[in-house]
């Protein structure tokens, strides 16, 4: 679900980003997430992750510029 983000990443991304994805609770999603962390890490793009819980998990994922995102 939503692989198609792959697509363009890491090409669209500025060297400051934020990615949110939500719904990371269903499998599609939680598999989407993985891959966009993973492409990240091959890239050797620096960046953290928060997943937030609740009766709809989601992740925000941003550069290390904009950590603070992480920390909500």
């Amino acid at each position: 679900s939503r692989g198609d983000v792959l697509k363009i990443l890491p090409d669209s991304l500025d060297n400051s980003f934020i990615m949110m994805l939500d719904d990371v609770h269903r499998h599609g999603e939680s598999n989407t997430l993985k891959e966009i962390k993973r492409v990240l890490t091959n890239s050797k793009i620096n960046y953290v992750a928060k997943e937030y819980y609740g009766q709809k998990d989601f992740c925000v994922i941003s550069s290390i510029d904009l950590k603070f995102v992480a920390s909500l």
